[in-house]
């Protein structure tokens, strides 16, 4: 099914009240008169990030670059150039989305519209594949998660999306050039093989357990990790060519984050932001895509018939995407010392958490179940979030964990799209959104990154 105009118009409408807003709270007397009156904005004073009653900052090519972007600008105008760089971290970052800005010719304070115009584009390629059941209201469920902003500023997010999103196209009407080009090009944009790679491997794995043929499972794994492969090698190709020495810096680099694997003493973040959101998935995504993967794995492994292979692509990538946030959870926890920060981005922000969206409904599962058991689990995310070491009283900064649980519930009953309470909370949950997106961007204006 194809997405009509109203369809369409979601993503844009979205944009333009999250635009209005935005520049409406440049302006310090409707700033104080509306926003103001329930939280302040961050900035930076004295070197320190605060909060202070101040309109939100202004949109130019020096504000739109910070934290990550200003390697991603350094990439694109000097290449892997580690006296600009001043360390030889500068390898941490992959290139794909520098070269794809340089091309562009655009200055820095347009890539957010072009971010998110990468975006808007995936999200109608998954939309066309998996979103037949919801109908307008995935679109208006998407357009109500709390990450979205992440596909406003210039980072990797928003082409790493439309790449993926590109290569499950070509994997869902199974032209493999299609799929190994996009997926090769995704693998020079970010690291892919670490999560993606072995998700793909796992689902093939858990393939294996159904029909208990290994050559099966080595042919189809290596058919499906191999540009990933490519993809990574050319990285460290390019980082020798341009002064590396070496072939994988990029993995050695690494330790300058501090990652390696360990168990967590406590969970932290890097802001209160963030750790709402983290917490929310850890809930509400982790624990029940754990649970459900669990009990597929047992019961195929009890089964004493040798079942096909999986035929259905739409169940193989839903079966992938809970691998692959499964994966992703899993690598933060316990390679972080139990930080989450980034977490919800590298989730909320991949085409995966899209496919699980638009697909819930195959899940055949009941409603009421599923509002019990997200009620549950909400309930213990806000326990959490409340008792550990990290919380703190409950202040706008938690919007966007409210936001996130509501837009869970309104998936869930989604069947219900026509009845009152529906349409009203969504529009509560979009319009908050849009709040919370153009506040959020504010954040990364003021060079108070500390969300992600």
């Amino acid at each position: 099914m194809r997405i009509n105009t109203p369809s369409y118009a979601i993503p844009f409408i979205f944009f333009t009240l999250t635009a209005l807003f935005f520049f409406s709270q440049t302006n310090e007397m409707i700033n104080h008169q509306t926003l103001g009156r329930l939280t302040k904005n961050w900035t930076v004073v004295d070197g320190q990030k605060t909060l202070q009653s101040i309109p939100f900052h202004s949109i130019n090519d020096s504000t739109v670059v910070r934290w990550d972007a200003e390697h991603y600008l350094l990439l694109k105008e000097h290449g892997y150039d580690v006296s600009k760089a001043g360390s030889d971290f500068i390898y941490a970052f992959f290139p794909a989305f520098p070269t794809f800005w340089k091309i562009t010719g655009l200055s820095a304070q347009w890539m957010p519209v072009v971010n998110f115009l990468l975006y808007i584009i995936g999200l109608a390629i998954l939309y066309n594949l998996f979103g037949s059941r919801l109908q307008a209201t995935g679109i208006w469920i998407s357009m109500s998660l709390p990450s979205i902003i992440i596909f406003l500023i210039p980072y990797t997010e928003a082409l790493f999306f439309i790449l993926i999103a590109i290569g499950i196209f070509g994997f869902m009407k199974q032209k493999y050039l299609v799929y190994f080009i996009a997926m090769l090009l995704a693998a020079l944009t970010r690291p892919s093989f670490t999560i993606l790679g072995i998700a793909l491997i796992c689902n093939e794995f858990l393939n294996l357990t159904g029909h208990k043929n290994t050559r099966q499972f080595l042919f189809a794994s290596f058919k499906m990790v191999s540009p990933l492969l490519l993809g990574t090698f050319l990285v460290g190709l390019i980082q020798y060519f341009q002064g590396s020495g070496e072939l994988f810096a990029f993995m050695r680099v690494q330790e300058y984050w501090g990652h390696k694997l360990g168990w967590p003493s406590k969970l932290t973040d890097w802001s209160h932001q963030g750790f709402d959101l983290n917490v929310a998935i850890l809930f509400l995504l982790f624990i029940p895509i754990a649970l459900y993967l669990m009990k597929l794995l047992i019961n195929n492994l009890r089964s004493v018939t040798i079942a096909e292979p999986i035929s259905d692509r739409a169940v193989y990538l839903r079966n992938l995407s809970m691998i692959y946030i499964l994966g992703t959870v899993l690598f933060v926890v316990f390679f972080r010392g139990g930080s989450l920060h980034c977490m919800f981005r590298f989730v909320l922000c991949s085409p995966f958490a899209y496919i699980l969206l638009f697909t819930l409904p195959s899940f055949k599962l009941s409603n009421k179940r599923l509002n019990w058991g997200a009620g549950m689990f909400s309930l213990l995310a806000l326990l959490t979030l409340t008792f550990v070491e990290y919380g703190r009283g409950w202040n706008f900064s938690d919007l966007g964990f409210f936001i996130l649980v509501s837009s869970m519930f309104l998936l869930i009953n989604s069947d219900a799209n026509a009845k009152t309470w529906f349409r009203l909370q969504l529009s509560i949950t979009f319009g908050l959104n849009v709040v919370w997106t153009a506040w959020m961007f504010n954040s990364y204006l003021g060079d108070c990154w500390i969300f992600a």
